[in-house]
């Protein structure tokens, strides 16, 4: 077995999944999900977010969320204005 001091010289790993799904009744929405688990012996977390984005027009979008981990969940949600990349 792995003593304490083997467990200090491992790495860690972290594995993350996602998808995302455009509607195909209305295109600028999209819904999606993404799984991250960091493993890392007594530091380890997951966690599971979904998350749903509008862009209705080609100046603004908005995005709301929830997120379930570890250490609790969390909501969020936030307007944007999209403007042009600059160079």
């Amino acid at each position: 077995m792995f003593s304490h001091s083997d467990a200090k010289r491992m790495l860690n790993a972290t594995i993350r999944l996602g998808a995302e799904y455009y509607t195909p009744f209305y295109k600028p929405l999209s819904a999606g999900f993404l799984f991250s688990s960091h493993i890392a012996g007594c530091q380890s977390w997951t966690e599971g977010r979904f998350y749903a984005n509008v862009k209705p027009t080609g100046w603004f979008g908005a995005t709301v969320n929830y997120g379930a981990s570890t250490y609790g969940s969390s909501f969020g949600w936030m307007l944007g204005s999209l403007t042009v990349a600059f160079s």
